[in-house]
């Protein structure tokens, strides 16, 4: 019996001579094609880069307004990691020079649009409105006014739903890359709108305090805007 077991333990010492070897190797094949798999995903990842201008080009060209919004800013995302990676791992390239042109190209035109969307759609608000607007919020008066939000003169509607989403879109990516200028249009084109929309309301006021007919305002509308010495 003891023979038998001598025996059965040597055998079991040369197939685990045989077999180890064949197991290390096997592992070391498996860390191997995993290494070549990583390496593959990380070529095709650097590869992809270097197809961004090509892909994105005629997005670009087409502009913000040739195109959804949402397929423009995703374009632009794009080009923005490429340039970052060209930036850092081959900045002599000629693809960072392509990269870099469409994405400056990409900015000025959401930079134009976004001034377009605000001359399109920008109106003076007409006096009745702006009467009838603080008629329904007469909490909000005196020192309350500076501190009123948008939600307390809601009768009066600047720009419709999706005009806005695209304003909100644009505005947050060129503040995001450094294109501040925005808001200097933002300021131009909607503080002659302001001014505008208040010469309306005086000349309504001076209209209607000269007894001029064809005004329909009511009498406490007319009192609420009255100078004291009226």
């Amino acid at each position: 019996m003891i023979e038998i077991l001598c025996s059965f333990e040597k055998r079991l010492g040369k197939l685990e001579e045989t077999i180890l070897p064949v197991y290390q190797e096997t592992g070391n094949l498996q860390r191997r094609q995993e290494n070549i798999d990583k390496t593959l995903e990380e070529l095709d990842h650097v590869i992809n880069y270097y197809n961004v201008s090509k892909d994105v080009e005629p997005v670009i060209r087409e502009g913000p307004n040739g195109t959804t919004l949402h397929t423009f800013l995703e374009a632009m995302a794009k080009l923005k990691d490429a340039l970052d990676y060209f930036s850092s791992n081959n900045p002599g390239s000629l693809e960072l020079e392509n990269v870099r042109s469409l994405h400056v190209a990409g900015g000025n035109a959401l930079s134009h649009e976004f001034s377009e969307l605000l001359k399109k759609h920008s109106k003076p608000v007409s006096a009745i409105e702006i009467i009838n607007s603080i008629s329904a919020n007469d909490s909000v008066s005196g020192d309350e006014v500076s501190r009123a939000s948008s939600d307390d003169f809601t009768s009066i509607t600047h720009f419709p739903e999706d005009v806005l989403n695209n304003l909100i879109l644009i505005s947050e990516w060129l503040c995001n890359n450094d294109k501040g200028e925005y808001m200097n249009v933002y300021a131009s084109i909607r503080g002659n709108l302001m001014k505008k929309s208040l010469e309306q309301l005086r000349d309504h006021q001076r209209n209607c305090s000269g007894g001029s007919q064809g005004r329909h305002v009511s009498p406490n509308q007319t009192r609420k805007f009255a100078s004291p010495a009226a």
